[in-house]
């Protein structure tokens, strides 16, 4: 009789489960697929970026629409397995330490670096920097 479970050689077949049960939770290969996805929207982006609404060439627009729902769906499945596989704490420490430094150098730069090149006041007087609303875009 034909067994679902085993293949035609006899050895049992590999899972996601045993292969994420064997690597402590983190499946073999999504790394690379996750940098694959964000590289693809990065130059589809840039594609995008440079030709206009013209650089999509025929039906090839299915697979820039694409490519940030997979991403999403990737990164919320290793989340989730994340969220499984830690206490609460632990995964809001996780999350935390990986967010937060983040967040602080774009706030940084969007207040720094952007402000410095969108500002109309000249950057040599100390009210650029030292005004109220640096201060505030800080907050």
């Amino acid at each position: 009789m034909f067994n679902l479970m085993r293949p035609f050689g006899g050895e049992r077949a590999t899972y996601l489960g045993d292969a994420l049960d064997t690597n402590r939770g983190v499946g073999p290969g999504f790394d690379f697929l996750r940098v694959a996805l964000a590289l693809s929207i990065v130059g589809n982006h840039s594609v995008d970026v440079t030709y206009g609404d013209d650089g999509s060439f025929g039906a090839s627009w299915v697979y820039g629409a694409s490519l940030v729902p997979m991403f999403f769906a990737l990164s919320g499945f290793l989340i989730t397995a994340s969220a499984q596989r830690l206490t609460i704490s632990q995964f809001l420490l996780n999350r935390g330490l990986r967010i937060v430094p983040a967040l602080f150098v774009e706030i940084v730069f969007s207040a720094v670096v952007l402000g410095a090149i969108c500002t109309t006041l000249p950057l040599i007087t100390p009210t650029v920097f030292s005004g109220r609303t640096f201060k505030t875009s800080l907050a």
